[in-house]
């Protein structure tokens, strides 16, 4: 961009900011009468001028001037507003510590939906997944692990060992570790499944869309569904 001769600029007059900083953040939100900036299930007694974000667990914020919470499911980030630059220091922290809380999100959202990792102890992992309505999606076994899938909420369909199965809330799905399979959502409403993998690789699987499967035309054939 900077070496281009095919650029024009024209003078503009408005409100700029790099949002480079938890402080930044705070400073463009919304705030309460205590000039807080809360976001998610969160609760502030006796606090000012902090911000205070949870995309997980309930978090509360006691007798605190000028901090930062910022919650998800696998990390806690407590600052003071000045300090939010010193953030680059505790993340080289964790990559000598634990690299996978580094280079791996609790949560991943996809065209298909989201999955977030509640615990993962290296030998099993335990996730949730939510498929969008008419999404799917399919394992393609990069990490070769057994699957305990357990359907939370909707009705899914189940394709995989040359079958397909229909399952609803309360049952649960079993897969091998050398198994294809492919979960597609015909509703119109998300389905939520809690999924146990076990293995000492669980880190290396993965989930991917694939508009190419149809499971549409099987689901007309009532005679194939279990």
């Amino acid at each position: 961009m900077e070496k281009t001769a095919h650029a024009a600029v024209v003078p503009a007059d408005i409100l700029w900011s790099d949002m480079g900083s938890w402080e930044a953040v705070w400073e463009r939100n919304t705030k309460d009468k205590d000039d807080n900036s809360i976001i998610g299930e969160t609760y502030c007694e006796n606090t000012s001028g902090s911000l205070v974000i949870s995309d997980g667990p309930a978090v509360a914020v006691s007798g605190l001037s000028d901090v930062v919470v910022v919650a998800q499911n696998d990390a806690i980030l407590v600052t003071s507003k000045k300090d939010t630059q010193l953030v680059k220091k505790l993340v080289g922290q964790m990559q000598i510590k634990n690299e996978m809380l580094v280079e791996s999100n609790a949560k991943v959202s996809n065209i298909w939906g989201e999955r977030t990792i509640l615990h993962n102890a290296g030998t099993h992992q335990v996730s949730t997944l939510k498929i969008l309505p008419h999404r799917e999606l399919s394992d393609q076994n990069y990490s070769k692990n057994e699957k305990s899938l357990f359907i939370k909420s909707g009705t899914v369909f189940f394709a995989g060992e040359n079958k397909l199965e229909k399952y609803s809330a309360n049952q649960r799905i079993e897969i091998n570790a050398e198994t294809s399979f492919c979960l597609q959502n015909l509703s119109d409403e998300p389905v939520e499944i809690i999924e146990v993998q076990q293995t000492a690789s669980v880190q290396k699987s993965g989930f991917q869309y694939h508009p190419s499967i149809n499971l549409q035309e099987f689901s007309r054939d009532e005679t194939r569904i279990a």
